[in-house]
């Protein structure tokens, strides 16, 4: 969806909701598109195993 619309309106920087927040969405508008990228980072939910936490996807 990002490459399409670039293709009809080229943009310097993006700004999405968190729900676009992954390093291969920032790695395409950076590299590919040459433009800049801000979307809030996720906060993701850590578990607990054998005491220690560990962070889930």
């Amino acid at each position: 969806m990002i490459k399409k619309s670039n293709r009809s309106r080229k943009s310097q920087c993006y700004v999405m909701d968190k729900g676009y927040d992954s390093e291969e969405i920032h790695t395409l508008i950076r590299n590919e598109i040459k433009a800049d990228s801000i979307v809030p980072l996720r906060e993701r939910k850590r578990k607990r195993r054998n005491g220690k936490n560990i962070e889930s996807s």
